[in-house]
């Protein structure tokens, strides 16, 4: 999920064999320091809409001022003119960040695995633009398995939100607390896809397509259900059940 969705194409390219496929799960494409001024830019017009306040003057509120010092640190840190620590991390982890975000783009292109991209519409962390340049990137690299997925009303934090105006949301009504069954029955339809969930261990016809659909079906159904019970666990079968 985020940063370490990035890192699925090089485990895909460089783990283990038996990997089946992978989820990009609100991964950045872009570079942190291009993210990170997105970033600050949309909490810009955000206080600027909340509270009528022009740029310079929604600049100065101290939570602002912050991000936009942050946002400068790690800018310095990539065009090689610093050297300092930003967020309480070295620059040399804000290199590897750097670095990571040109491998992870160069082994999306060469895997032969299936690449599932998975994004909330309503992400302000990593937006839905990131997943559509993730699209761009597999088609033109030629991969013929991959899928791209928006999941409507769906935040970074996996959850949902009621009312897509961040200026007119109610915080105590509109913000789900539970990753949203979406993500589940997203996550859980891939791993179906590219697993043998739902299928004869020994791989043989069971003598009837109907016991066969049903076999399927209650896989299927067990399967979403276990994914419902906590987010954890979908992290859990994620890497069990896409290991051979």
């Amino acid at each position: 999920h985020s940063q370490a969705g990035s890192y699925i194409p090089i485990l895909l390219r460089d783990g283990p064999d038996g990997i089946v496929g992978g989820v990009v799960l609100e991964g950045p494409f872009h570079p942190v320091d291009q993210l990170i001024a997105y970033q600050l830019n949309y909490t810009l017009e955000l206080v600027e809409d909340l509270y009528g306040m022009n740029a310079t003057e929604a600049m100065q509120v101290p939570q602002v001022a912050g991000l936009v010092e942050f946002a400068e640190g790690v800018a310095a840190i990539r065009d090689g003119t610093s050297d300092e620590a930003v967020g309480g991390a070295s620059s040399s982890f804000w290199r590897s960040w750097f670095q990571l975000s040109d491998e992870a783009q160069s082994a999306a292109a060469v895997v032969e695995q299936p690449l599932f991209v998975l994004n909330g519409e309503l992400d302000t962390n990593v937006p839905v633009k990131e997943a559509y340049a993730w699209e761009e990137h597999l088609d033109k690299s030629g991969k013929a398995e991959y899928q791209v997925k928006i999941l409507e009303c769906v935040t970074h934090s996996l959850n949902c939100l009621a009312e897509s105006d961040m200026t007119m949301l109610d915080p105590a009504t509109d913000i789900g607390t539970e990753v949203d069954t979406k993500v589940h029955d997203a996550l859980a339809s891939f791993v179906l896809s590219v697993t043998s969930v739902g299928e004869d261990e020994d791989g043989g016809d069971d003598g009837g397509s109907g016991d066969q659909e049903g076999s399927e079906t209650t896989s299927s159904a067990w399967l979403l259900q276990t994914l419902h019970v906590r987010s954890h666990v979908c992290i859990f079968l994620l890497i069990v059940l896409m290991m051979r």
